[in-house]
């Protein structure tokens, strides 16, 4: 088994000894929870101010954005505003309805400044201002204008609430004390706001047809100008650039192929001459080559030239005269040629800025139509809205006073009442049982004794009551008592020895089990006499015929049981040499004697010079009764005296 170091031991919380110190005072509990409850009854039904709650519901018609379709972005592009949406109007309202300027519309026909609830100059004066006139103190200067305004602005945000719905509808809640009041000036709000939201959309609506107006003429004046600048173009230039421009593409294809025609036909051309200055054959394999090498010499034009028919066979080779003219003839063409080419690329060049400065134009003149057509759309559709006073709201229910306050809420400040009290009665509960030490749990009184023999008798051994020592001894022989004989067994002295009981505390369980165990060690050997060494006389006193008086001593016999002594004149802690030789007095006409030592209140000089002549001790402990000084007192004796067996017996 793992032991606790006693640090941590400390630190623990027992919560059983936590529930039962709660239920030992069960009654101071129920007490402070029965006051906290009826005071919270009165405070709801006598002291607190009944507030009523007024409630007005309402909706917004939102505004549509208007929408353009395939041209918004373009519009957007060009700058002009579409209508992309923003935040509505309903998540502003609580900010514009607690807003200064609005407090300020809102004040006169509701009668705010006027009204103590919202104005505190109004109102009766305090607690505050009630003590400082008694006192006779200045109560200081009067509130300015900007304290009152802002004591009402306040107040008022504090008595209305706002809830807004996920389908639209707005609820607006006024609390004050009249319930007439908080429906006139809930639907005075709601009204205002409507009126004023009316208001703000028509001069909007105003600015907006401005607005787009202005950018209207601004788009024509552009369109105009684009279609105008298109149109002078188009006059200088005859609408023919890009026609132009196709033709000069063409003619340049077509003479560019020619001069490379040329120049494979020069190239045939002096290839024959060289085989005519050679001197070199024109047989048909020579043809085949020159064919292979020349494909241009298949052409017509190139046979027309050298005057060769359509039979190979008849092809001959030119002389050099001949083909010096040919060459001659095809280089003043190609120079024709070259001049054509060159002015035709440049005619190409001037008909391509041309188209190209044209078709910016017509895109330009496109694009300021479908801006000028956005906006005459969207000008349409605000001037369409703006020709109707539609509403901005409307009111779904009007606020109407309520018969019922909404507060107090009597059932639940009761309730609160009664937790609160519980909780109260729970802490001082708690902390008296830390103030008086008490312990409640069997396991606590164990652990706080560090007795480890330890008895548990019936919960009646604390009950047990009677007229005298005799008649309680009956009852104590009624109840069991098993035990109460296991530790008589285990502690039993002795002939000629003591036994001491040591009460942890003043309580019932101590003359019970005294007299139980005193009964017990009689029964089985009898010779036994019980002595009460107590100043209070804790084990009672049997009527005066029934005494005997001998030197130092009174006792009483307790019929079939064991006698009850107790010291005259009465034991005092310092005189505990003169007590041992009483008790070896008494002890002489008895077998053996149970000592009821004094309990720790009374001091412990006399338990303390007596242990050392005892056999064994039993402490006596009660649940509820026995303090923590008792039990750590108990735990010294036993820890200035190890030798001594002992045991707890306890209930």
């Amino acid at each position: 088994m793992t032991s606790i170091p006693p640090a941590q031991a400390d630190d623990e919380i027992d919560l059983v000894e936590l529930f039962a110190a709660i239920w030992a005072r069960k009654g101071k509990v129920m007490a402070i929870a029965s006051a906290s409850f009826l005071a919270a009854i009165v405070y709801a039904t006598q002291i607190a101010t009944p507030v009523f709650e007024a409630s007005a519901r309402f909706e917004l018609n939102e505004a549509e954005p208007a929408t353009l379709g395939d041209l918004g972005g373009l519009a957007s592009l060009a700058g002009i505003n579409v209508g992309r949406g923003g935040t509505s109007e309903a998540d502003k309202l609580e900010d514009r309805i607690l807003s200064r300027p609005f407090l300020d519309k809102i004040a006169a026909p509701a009668g705010l400044y006027q009204d103590p609830v919202f104005n505190p100059t109004l109102a009766p004066p305090g607690l505050r201002a009630q003590a400082k006139d008694l006192l006779g103190l200045d109560p200081g200067p009067p509130p300015g204008p900007a304290r009152i305004t802002a004591a009402v602005a306040a107040r008022f945000a504090d008595a209305l609430t706002i809830e807004l719905k996920d389908n639209g509808v707005i609820t607006l809640t006024v609390v004050h004390p009249d319930p007439d009041r908080a429906a006139e000036i809930a639907n005075l709000v709601v009204r205002q706001v409507l009126e004023d939201l009316f208001r703000m959309r028509r001069e909007e609506a105003r600015e907006k047809l401005d607005y787009f107006a202005q950018e209207l003429y601004e788009v024509r004046v552009a369109l105009d100008g684009s279609a105008q600048a298109l149109k002078d173009y188009s006059l200088a230039n005859n609408l023919r650039s890009t026609e132009e421009l196709a033709q000069s593409s063409a003619q340049l294809v077509s003479l560019r192929k020619t001069r490379e025609d040329i120049a494979q036909t020069g190239a045939a051309l002096t290839a024959l001459a060289g085989m005519a200055e050679s001197g070199a054959t024109f047989d048909n394999a020579a043809r085949d080559a020159f064919m292979k090498l020349h494909p241009i010499a298949a052409s017509l034009e190139f046979r027309r030239r050298l005057g060769w028919p359509n039979d190979e066979a008849g092809w001959r080779l030119p002389a050099q005269p001949e083909i010096a003219a040919l060459r001659r003839d095809l280089a003043a063409r190609d120079q024709v040629i070259e001049r054509s080419i060159s002015r035709l690329e440049q005619d190409a060049r001037d008909n391509a800025e041309a188209a190209t400065e044209l078709e910016e134009l017509r895109r330009e003149l496109k694009v300021n139509e479908a801006i000028y057509e956005a906006m005459i759309k969207q000008f349409e559709t605000e001037s369409f809205s703006s020709g109707f006073a539609v509403e901005s709201g409307e009111m779904i229910e009007t606020a109407i006073p309520p018969i019922e306050p909404a507060a107090p809420r009597t059932a639940l400040i009761a309730a609160l009442g009664l937790v609160l009290g519980t909780v109260g009665g729970t802490g001082a509960a708690l902390l008296l049982s830390v103030r008086q030490g008490t312990l409640h749990s069997a396991r606590a009184v164990a652990d706080a004794t560090g007795m480890p023999d330890v008895v548990h008798l019936d919960a009646g051994f604390r009950r047990l009551r009677g007229p005298g020592p005799d008649a309680w001894l009956d009852r104590v022989r009624g109840c069991p008592r098993h035990g109460l004989a296991d530790m008589a067994a285990r502690h039993a002295p002795a002939a000629g020895q003591h036994l001491a009981l040591i009460p942890a505390g003043i309580h019932p369980l101590a003359k019970n089990a005294a007299l139980g165990l005193a009964d017990i060690l009689h029964t089985e050997a009898g010779g036994v006499c019980l002595v009460d060494l107590s100043a209070e006389r804790v084990l009672g006193s049997p009527p005066g015929d029934r005494q005997s008086h001998g030197p130092g001593w009174t006792v009483c016999s307790l019929g079939d049981g064991p006698d009850l002594a107790w010291p005259d004149p009465p034991a005092r802690p310092g005189e505990t040499d003169g007590l041992r030789k009483r008790l070896h007095t008494l002890a002489s006409h008895y077998g053996r004697l149970v000592l009821f030592c004094p309990p720790p209140s009374e001091g412990t000089a006399i338990t303390e010079s007596l242990l050392a002549e005892c056999a064994g001790f039993v402490v006596l402990a009660q649940t509820g009764q026995t303090t923590r000084n008792d039990a750590a007192t108990v735990a010294t004796l036993r820890a200035r005296h190890p030798e001594i067996p002992g045991g707890l017996v306890l209930a």
